[in-house]
């Protein structure tokens, strides 16, 4: 593995993690050409840059701007030049067939496409067809979603009150639903992994920030404002009700499951 010349600034945490266990199981090869789908913080890219090697190629896509900026002045900073991410949707890849030897993919979620409850299809999964024209023969492709983050069940719990409709704030999805999709695109072979986490973050405050970088804030102010609790109220109520997440180290440990799709076409 090549290290990089400078360590890049990700979204840290078991983003980290998880992204560099994704890409780990996909053992992908020096010189490789790699496809990183909802390049997010760069969590998944900049680990696949390190197995590539310097003769080989990364590109991520997002369809957010601000990701694509931020990587886009990660990867300068950190002097690479191996490595491009561009604003894209995944469901419709500029890319010639066959471009990727490798495809690697990390929490897009698929509950816009997919019924997880249901256990069926809501519309044609657009992704995973461009996820197999894109790749090719032979090429692997890896993906991670949610199977359960306790975290963001239990700051829902917290909003409930003042938000009756507070959602769960992630894709939940299931092992069933992910049989279904695997078996559908059909890959020459493909294996489901199950992988539980219980991710300490070093302090409260930590736990407190990511959660509402996560989308928690934004959730917490669509409460109507005669309504709303203040941010600082509700984190000295979290911080008073965390109990047994609490660790003697004053860090906060919470259960995340994931589950890994790997595919080869």
């Amino acid at each position: 593995m090549m290290p990089l010349r400078n360590k890049p600034t990700t979204w840290g945490y078991y983003w980290d993690v998880l992204g560099n266990r994704l890409v780990d199981m996909l053992e992908i090869r020096k010189g490789s050409h790699v496809l990183d789908v909802g390049t997010g913080g760069g969590s998944t890219l900049f680990p696949a840059l390190e197995k590539v090697g310097k003769t080989g190629q990364v590109t991520g896509i997002d369809k957010r701007e601000k990701s694509v900026e931020n990587i886009t002045a990660e990867l300068k900073r950190c002097g690479i030049s191996n490595a491009s991410v561009q604003v894209m949707s995944a469901e419709e890849m500029s890319f010639n067939d066959a471009s990727f030897d490798y495809i690697v993919s990390g929490f897009i979620g698929w509950g816009r496409r997919y019924d997880f409850e249901k256990n069926e299809y809501k519309y044609q999964d657009l992704v995973m067809s461009e996820i197999l024209r894109v790749l090719r023969a032979g090429g692997k492709v890896g993906i991670s979603t949610w199977l359960f983050q306790e975290d963001s069940e239990w700051i829902m719990k917290l909003v409930q009150p003042y938000l009756p409709s507070a959602p769960v704030g992630y894709s939940k999805e299931t092992r069933a639903g992910w049989d279904v999709i695997m078996s559908n695109a059909e890959f020459s072979s493909c294996d489901i992994i199950t992988f539980d986490l219980d991710y300490v973050y070093p302090s409260v405050h930590d736990w407190w920030h990511q959660m509402m970088n996560y989308g928690w804030q934004y959730t917490i102010e669509s409460i109507p404002i005669d309504e709303r609790p203040g941010l600082d109220e509700l984190y000295q109520t979290a911080l008073d009700t965390l109990g047994k997440h609490l660790t003697e180290e004053k860090g906060v440990t919470f259960r995340k499951s994931v589950l890994f799709a790997l595919g080869v076409k």
